[in-house]
């Protein structure tokens, strides 16, 4: 008598099949991205880093205060090298003296810049 083996084949149905076929797919591109994102991220992961100083500190130029009046400003400091008319609204007024420029907005000192060694 002859025995026969006997196999098995398991057939899934084609929607068993294809959820995973699905989710390897998704977890090998998960896999891949996050491979992705951690090599780029230590490769190329730097900081510059600024460190700046007070213009006021480094700069021993005596210079309008913000809130100042254009009359004080104008005591204090005399008559403006040049002066360009206002601008805009509210409006900007700009004074240019030797060491800094003062921006007015209406009658009052808004900013003081220092002039740039040239």
């Amino acid at each position: 008598m002859q025995q026969r083996s006997r196999s098995r084949v398991i057939t899934l149905p084609r929607q068993a099949e294809r959820r995973r076929v699905r989710l390897a797919l998704a977890v090998g591109s998960a896999a891949l991205g996050l491979l992705a994102v951690s090599t780029f991220s230590a490769s190329e992961a730097h900081a510059d880093e600024l460190r700046m100083e007070p213009i006021v500190e480094r700069t021993n130029v005596n210079m309008p205060a913000r809130g100042m009046t254009m009359d004080r400003v104008r005591s204090a400091f005399g008559q403006p090298a040049g002066q360009r008319s206002a601008v805009g609204d509210p409006p900007i007024t700009r004074w240019e003296y030797d060491g800094f420029v003062v921006y007015f907005e209406y009658q009052y000192v808004l900013h003081t810049v220092v002039k740039r060694g040239r």
